[in-house]
């Protein structure tokens, strides 16, 4: 499947049509989707991360989904 969404992605590209913004709920497990956010979001995520869960409780004790810091 990743072949083909990578084909997908290049011929987008290629004609001037890729969204680089990739939908969480649609994303993937290999996708990583908050580059596609925006760094300063991604950023603020990070910072708000750091923040209230300075442990890494919450991205270590959670399985699956997103994480911010692997």
């Amino acid at each position: 499947m990743k072949k083909a969404l990578d084909g997908i992605r290049q011929n987008a590209a290629t004609k001037g049509q890729l969204v680089p913004y990739i939908y969480w709920n649609y994303a993937f497990s290999d996708q990583d989707a908050f580059p596609s956010y925006g760094e300063e979001n991604v950023e603020k995520l990070r910072n708000a991360s750091k923040k209230y869960d300075p442990n890494g409780m919450f991205l270590t004790g959670c399985p699956g989904g997103f994480k911010l810091f692997t």
